[in-house]
């Protein structure tokens, strides 16, 4: 299940493709195998493969992420969204330099909800998102995409959030 779900993140697949990706993986092994009887036994579907990425594998991933970003200075991207069922989030996206590769690496850190859309609001979601996270305060940059409310932080609380 996990290298499904490893499968659909990395491919940047649809988690809704889980399921029919183990009923492909399952139908081309042979009847009288013992693998499949054990594959038969697997049930994967997009709730359980977005869980297993969000809980699992995410929480590794990100934990190397905060690791790494301790040695180095960093960037964050920010953009407020509308979901399908029109509650409010924060994107936080993470840019930075891999000093081994000397490649810049544009990372997505957390999607965020958001009660108050507010300048407040937002700046209070990006801060528990990174304090949860206990993320390195050696931010360089932070840049909005399109949220009216933020310029009304002032310089005061982008220096805290440092």
């Amino acid at each position: 299940m996990v290298q499904i779900s490893a499968f659909t993140a990395e491919h940047n697949l649809p988690f809704t493709l889980a399921n029919p990706l183990l009923s492909l993986i399952q139908s081309s092994v042979p009847t009288d195998s013992s693998e499949k009887t054990a594959l038969s036994q697997i049930h994967l579907n997009a709730t359980k493969c977005t869980n297993i990425i969000r809980q699992g594998t995410g929480l590794y991933f990100i934990s190397m992420l905060t690791k790494k970003l301790q040695k180095t200075k960093f960037s964050l991207i920010l953009d407020e969204t509308t979901n399908v069922a029109t509650e409010k989030q924060l994107g936080i996206v993470v840019v930075w330099c891999d000093a081994e590769n000397l490649n810049l690496i544009t990372q997505f850190l957390d999607l965020v909800p958001v009660c108050d859309n507010t300048a407040n609001g937002l700046y209070g979601a990006l801060k528990a998102s990174l304090q949860a996270k206990n993320f390195p305060r050696n931010i360089t940059l932070l840049a909005f995409h399109q949220i009216r409310q933020m310029p009304c932080l002032g310089p005061m609380k982008l220096w805290l959030l440092c």
